[in-house]
């Protein structure tokens, strides 16, 4: 899961250069973006590929809500669960609480 805070230039309208950005970021991982740019009052989630668009200042309870949802396991099909070799499956994964903080420069 990735929680960035918009880092364009594109204020009023989102500029194509900057939603191409967005839609690689939302390739890589799901994707909460977070922003205070009056572009966001037009955005839909599905058209920019996110989990969720959240403006600010954040409704905290909100936020900590879909990030939940999105840090929910997906409950595997009975077809996925068949197709997993032995060794394939994580173990030993840290715990949620884990906290990891990247700073990338994008692009």
């Amino acid at each position: 899961l990735v929680i960035a805070d918009f880092w364009g230039t594109s204020h009023l309208h989102l500029s194509d250069v900057e939603r191409s950005e967005i839609n690689a970021l939302a390739a890589l991982a799901p994707l909460v973006l977070v922003s205070a740019r009056a572009w966001l009052l037009d955005a839909e989630n599905n058209d920019l590929d996110l989990v969720a668009l959240m403006p600010k200042p954040l409704d905290m309870e909100n936020f900590v809500a879909i990030l939940r949802q999105a840090l929910e396991p997906a409950s595997p099909s009975a077809s996925d669960v068949t197709d997993v070799t032995e060794g394939e499956q994580s173990t030993n994964l840290p715990a949620r609480e884990t906290l990891s903080v990247f700073v990338l420069g994008w692009p």
